[in-house]
């Protein structure tokens, strides 16, 4: 597990455990690339590889801006959140799945993306 957050990182470490399911948690930024790519090598050193990514990061409702509201900056905000950090994952992870031939990359997504709506319009720019 990966997360900007210790507390949750801790409640879903707990919770799966409990559940007997081996787990670990690391300490990840999507917008900060080298705190990402750290985070990934020491899951690869911690577990032996990484077979699976789910990569889904929720910005915060405070970054959401309605279509008339985007600006240049909020716009590379959420790219950078949403798009650039998912190419750093895949850049980090692809090179190992492709040489055993094996591993899955699963991107989700905000509905904005299918179905605009006008309350997330800069996230569904990014996550579409």
């Amino acid at each position: 597990l990966l997360a900007r957050s210790e507390e949750k990182l801790n409640d879903l470490v707990k919770q799966l455990e409990a559940q007997e399911i081996s787990v670990a948690s690391f300490y990840a930024d999507v917008l900060d690339r080298n705190s990402l790519k750290d985070a990934l090598f020491a899951v690869k050193k911690h577990f032996g590889s990484i077979d699976v990514i789910e990569f889904s990061p929720t910005p915060s409702m405070e970054t959401m801006r309605t279509p008339r509201n985007i600006d240049v900056e909020n716009a590379a905000f959420h790219l950078d959140f949403q798009l650039l950090s998912a190419i750093t994952v895949v850049q980090a992870v692809l090179p190992d799945m492709l040489s055993k031939k094996e591993g899955s990359l699963l991107f989700t997504t905000a509905s904005s993306a299918q179905k605009p709506t006008s309350m997330t319009a800069s996230f569904g720019i990014a996550a579409g």
